[in-house]
Protein backbone atom coordinates (compact mmCIF):
# COMPACT_ATOMS: atom_id res chain seq x y z
CA UNK A 1 0.00 0.00 0.00
CA UNK A 2 1.57 3.07 -0.99
CA UNK A 3 0.81 7.21 -0.70
CA UNK A 4 1.98 7.81 -4.12
CA UNK A 5 5.21 9.06 -3.32
CA UNK A 6 7.15 8.41 -6.75
CA UNK A 7 10.00 7.55 -4.54
CA UNK A 8 8.67 4.83 -2.57
CA UNK A 9 6.91 3.24 -5.72
CA UNK A 10 10.59 3.50 -7.66
CA UNK A 11 12.00 1.80 -4.23
CA UNK A 12 9.69 -0.89 -3.96
CA UNK A 13 9.80 -1.78 -7.75
CA UNK A 14 13.91 -2.03 -7.33
CA UNK A 15 13.69 -3.98 -4.43
CA UNK A 16 10.67 -6.79 -5.07
CA UNK A 17 10.17 -8.72 -8.23
CA UNK A 18 6.92 -8.56 -8.87
CA UNK A 19 4.86 -6.41 -6.46
CA UNK A 20 1.13 -5.60 -6.15
CA UNK A 21 0.63 -1.93 -5.88
CA UNK A 22 -1.92 -0.28 -3.98
CA UNK A 23 -2.89 3.14 -3.21
CA UNK A 24 -4.18 4.19 -0.28
CA UNK A 25 -7.70 5.42 -0.97
CA UNK A 26 -7.18 8.01 2.52
CA UNK A 27 -4.41 9.90 0.03
CA UNK A 28 -6.68 9.70 -3.00
CA UNK A 29 -9.30 10.90 -1.53
CA UNK A 30 -7.90 13.83 0.18
CA UNK A 31 -5.56 14.43 -2.72
CA UNK A 32 -8.86 14.70 -5.61
CA UNK A 33 -10.57 16.78 -2.41
CA UNK A 34 -7.99 19.13 -2.08
CA UNK A 35 -7.92 20.07 -6.51
CA UNK A 36 -11.84 20.94 -5.85
CA UNK A 37 -14.11 23.85 -4.07
CA UNK A 38 -15.08 22.92 -0.73
CA UNK A 39 -19.22 22.73 -1.85
CA UNK A 40 -17.74 19.51 -4.59
CA UNK A 41 -15.31 17.86 -1.75
CA UNK A 42 -18.02 15.88 -0.36
CA UNK A 43 -20.65 15.00 -3.24
CA UNK A 44 -17.00 13.31 -5.16
CA UNK A 45 -15.62 12.03 -1.66
CA UNK A 46 -19.02 10.42 -1.59
CA UNK A 47 -18.41 9.02 -4.85
CA UNK A 48 -15.43 7.66 -4.83
CA UNK A 49 -16.35 5.55 -1.55
CA UNK A 50 -18.94 3.98 -3.36
CA UNK A 51 -16.77 3.43 -5.89
CA UNK A 52 -14.26 2.20 -3.81
CA UNK A 53 -17.02 -0.73 -1.92
CA UNK A 54 -18.37 -1.67 -5.06
CA UNK A 55 -19.12 -5.09 -5.63
CA UNK A 56 -16.11 -5.98 -8.57
CA UNK A 57 -12.87 -4.55 -9.72
CA UNK A 58 -14.61 -3.85 -13.24
CA UNK A 59 -17.85 -1.95 -11.52
CA UNK A 60 -15.01 0.37 -9.42
CA UNK A 61 -12.77 1.20 -11.97
CA UNK A 62 -15.99 2.38 -14.46
CA UNK A 63 -17.41 4.68 -11.58
CA UNK A 64 -13.98 5.89 -11.19
CA UNK A 65 -13.88 6.60 -14.77
CA UNK A 66 -16.97 8.26 -15.43
CA UNK A 67 -16.37 10.43 -12.41
CA UNK A 68 -13.20 11.28 -13.93
CA UNK A 69 -14.30 12.21 -17.53
CA UNK A 70 -17.49 14.26 -15.40
CA UNK A 71 -14.39 16.06 -14.03
CA UNK A 72 -12.39 16.89 -16.91
CA UNK A 73 -14.98 19.37 -17.47
CA UNK A 74 -14.94 21.24 -14.74
CA UNK A 75 -11.84 20.49 -12.94
CA UNK A 76 -9.40 18.82 -14.64
CA UNK A 77 -6.67 18.31 -11.59
CA UNK A 78 -8.96 16.91 -9.81
CA UNK A 79 -9.94 14.49 -12.94
CA UNK A 80 -5.49 14.75 -13.13
CA UNK A 81 -5.09 13.44 -9.42
CA UNK A 82 -8.17 10.94 -9.75
CA UNK A 83 -5.99 9.15 -12.42
CA UNK A 84 -2.53 9.48 -11.11
CA UNK A 85 -1.52 5.54 -10.31
CA UNK A 86 -3.55 3.90 -13.02
CA UNK A 87 -2.13 1.50 -15.47
CA UNK A 88 -1.62 2.83 -18.82
CA UNK A 89 -3.57 1.96 -21.34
Amino acid sequence: MLDGAKALRRAVLDVFDHPVLARCQQHKLRNVRDKLPQRLGGPVEQRMGTAYRAASALDAEAQLSRLARELDKTHPGAAASLREGWPRP
